[in-house]
């Protein structure tokens, strides 16, 4: 979840010229749920937490006796790459049969719970934002339905089934135009009603610092190399 706020100053000084005071983005856990579906497949509930959307769906037109499904994980806006997932759901029809690929399929357990892991692989090529990763498999039976038990991402568990708001934040700078070989510092001002764990500061795609005490700055020097307009984010993420 995102929360935009965007202010932007300008001057023209003779030696740096413009600092543009930019987008400023929240993010945080949350734990909404939400429909999901793709072309050629049957829609379905997801779950959706820390950026990152799972699904236990069919992917294609049943045959006789059995339907391909696959366990889908979607990375909507992870803070990194996903290298590793575990996903633990339940089938309300049908059993997974044979071998999975793209990654394993253990269960059903006592409680009738399957896990689905990574293949070893995916640390060489993990799940990039905006991609979706399917654990195949064949199903036996009729697929009516699937349940997300619980789920971790790259080793910590995300948090499923509830609600939770992202944090608010906002940045300033200590000047506006710098005209001669100086600094300025870079504030962020970001609350939440579970508690901020850090605050990111980039200048475009570019990761300046990381400041996990309020207040939360850095300092950016300038010199005549840094003529011209600046662009800043500060990005704030919650303890979920």
């Amino acid at each position: 979840m995102t929360r935009n706020f965007s202010r932007k100053v300008r001057g023209v000084g003779p030696l740096l010229g413009i600092i543009a005071l930019g987008l400023a983005l929240a993010a945080c856990g949350s734990s909404n749920q939400t429909g999901v579906a793709a072309s050629g497949d049957t829609a379905a509930v997801a779950v959706s937490g820390n950026g990152v959307t799972v699904d236990v769906l069919t992917t294609g037109a049943p045959w006789q006796g059995g339907f391909p499904g696959a366990v889908r994980i979607t990375n909507t806006a992870s803070a990194s790459p996903i290298a590793s997932f575990e996903v633990v759901f339940k089938l309300a029809t049908g059993s997974v049969t044979g071998a999975p690929w793209n990654g394993n399929i253990t269960g059903p357990d006592a409680s009738g719970n399957y896990t689905a892991t990574n293949p070893p692989w995916l640390q060489y090529q993990p799940i990039q934002r905006a991609q979706t990763w399917d654990v195949g498999f064949n199903g036996a039976g009729t697929f009516t339905s699937s349940t997300i038990v619980s789920l971790k991402i790259n080793g910590q568990v995300v948090p499923i089934g509830g609600t939770d708001a992202p944090p608010s934040v906002s940045l300033a700078s200590s000047a506006a135009t710098v005209t001669t070989a100086s600094s300025i510092t870079l504030t962020a001002a970001a609350t939440d009603d579970v508690g901020v764990a850090r605050v990111e500061f980039y200048e475009g795609t570019t990761l300046l610092a990381s400041d996990t005490t309020a207040p939360y700055t850095t300092a950016i020097a300038f010199t005549s190399a840094n003529n011209g307009a600046h662009t800043y984010t500060a990005r704030a993420y919650d303890t979920a």
